[in-house]
């Protein structure tokens, strides 16, 4: 991958996938004026949330004004660089379940507060002197987050997982405990697995997304290439839970939940447990 230079198993490189997920952020928050959005980004093993960052968490969520596309773009773009410069090179596999985890925390505070009124007694000068996305949550509730008056009722959170490395055999379990908290707090799970060819896919989320009820997609090829990816994700993954039913959106079939060795990642028929 170094030599050819790219940053993923897939035909995408970082530079075009960054842009498909800015495209997609942008029409998330433009579609509903109520929503909030947050990135996550995974590399190798470092996971952080790129947008919002902590430090523009005022300005933000206190104007009360529409999103700007160009400071999401600038901020995603940052974030991703910043992830990725300390990332280390030798990890060629991500630490999705990590990502995965921190996302499912973030909902569950934006649940914590919607149900509780709040996630802290503590005054709210001091979200704004606490690390990475320690703050975000606790300061969505009090600006720009759900509408008090629809919080219980339009509440509908979801996470869309994208996927450009091989699946990491040791984070089967980590993936499925997050898998089973998605389920119990009702959080749909979409998942776009970037292909290395038509009959790659990730064993990994294929099992998330029948669980949860998300919707799954390997792109391949060419529709990684050329801005085709942003197509794939609006067209798929964009339309609220409420909808889908009266799509024709992409179905898994099969899915395979025998399970894998930690070590080699192989389907096994009997396995020991330590």
């Amino acid at each position: 991958r170094q030599a050819e230079n790219k940053g993923s198993i897939g035909p995408t490189t970082i530079d075009e996938l960054v842009p498909a997920v800015e495209a997609f952020g942008n029409s998330i928050l433009n579609l509903e004026r109520s929503a909030s959005l947050i990135v996550v980004a995974v590399a190798g093993n470092e996971t952080a949330v790129v947008y919002p960052r902590a430090q523009q968490l005022t300005e933000w969520l206190g104007s009360g004004a529409p999103v700007d596309s160009s400071y999401f773009a600038h901020m995603l773009v940052l974030g991703v660089y910043e992830l990725i410069t300390r990332a280390s090179s030798e990890s060629r596999l991500a630490a999705m379940a990590s990502g995965f985890s921190t996302a499912l925390c973030l909902i569950n505070r934006l649940l914590v507060a919607a149900q509780a009124g709040g996630v802290s007694a503590l005054p709210p000068q001091h979200y704004m002197e606490r690390v990475e996305d320690q703050g975000v949550v606790a300061m969505m509730d009090s600006g720009g987050g759900v509408p008090k008056q629809s919080k219980l009722t339009a509440w509908s959170p979801r996470i869309l997982l994208v996927q450009a490395s091989d699946d990491r055999a040791r984070d089967y379990n980590a993936m499925m405990n997050c898998t089973f908290a998605a389920i119990k707090n009702d959080v749909t799970v979409d998942a776009c697995y970037l292909a290395t060819s038509p009959k790659d896919s990730s064993h990994f989320l294929e099992q998330v997304c029948d669980l949860t009820g998300g919707v799954f997609s390997a792109p391949s090829g060419m529709a990684q290439l050329g801005g085709a990816l942003t197509e794939v994700l609006l067209a798929i993954f964009l339309a609220p839970r409420q909808i889908r039913p009266s799509l024709n959106l992409p179905s898994l079939s099969k899915v395979d939940f025998r399970a894998r060795c930690f070590e080699t990642g192989e389907m096994v028929s009997i396995a020991t447990v330590c």
